[in-house]
């Protein structure tokens, strides 16, 4: 017999009082451990972009193994999405938020510049071609192919400046 509503609701509330409270008796990670996390989060997040960025690239916009393109293109904006805030936390552990954009400018690293350049760039097609994708019916469209384009210099340029610092990952 399914739970009813209220037994489902309390159950979550009860996870959602247990995983707050653990949470705040926790001190808070330090920025090595955020680091980590973030860095870790980020190669996972690059390697499903790359495979279903693939997937897509290469069907165009057609079925493939028997699963639709929409569903595809929804786990792609999911992981997508899931990197573009775990982007931003690498930048606010690197960066902070204050004067950030100063800092940032003031950078020598070439890669990690090029990196923020093309992914702003494959941020605001990814948002176009996701709004196309909607409007049009879920079907492929030419902004998502420059998107997917664009999306692999990125993990091009991103598997460089990974490949630099390469000793994070062995060490860790």
């Amino acid at each position: 017999m399914p739970p009813n509503a209220s037994d489902v609701t309390s159950a979550s509330t009860s996870v959602l009082t247990r995983l707050s409270t653990n949470l705040i008796d926790q001190q808070p990670m330090d920025k090595r451990t955020q680091s980590k996390i973030c860095n870790w989060s980020l190669l996972v997040f690059a390697i499903l972009m790359l495979a279903s960025g693939i997937q897509m690239e290469v069907t165009a916009g057609a079925n493939f193994l028997g699963i639709a393109f929409p569903t595809y293109m929804v786990f792609h904006v999911v992981v997508g999405i899931m990197m573009t805030v775990a982007v931003f936390w690498h930048i606010w552990l690197h960066f902070s938020w204050r004067k950030w954009m100063k800092r940032f400018a003031a950078l020598k690293k070439r890669d990690t510049k090029a990196l923020a350049i093309i992914a702003t760039l494959v941020l605001f097609t990814g948002i176009v071609a996701l709004l196309l994708l909607l409007l049009n019916g879920m079907q492929h469209n030419g902004v998502g192919g420059l998107h997917g384009k664009i999306g692999f210099v990125f993990l091009a340029v991103g598997l460089y400046h990974i490949v630099k610092r390469i000793r994070f990952y062995k060490r860790n």
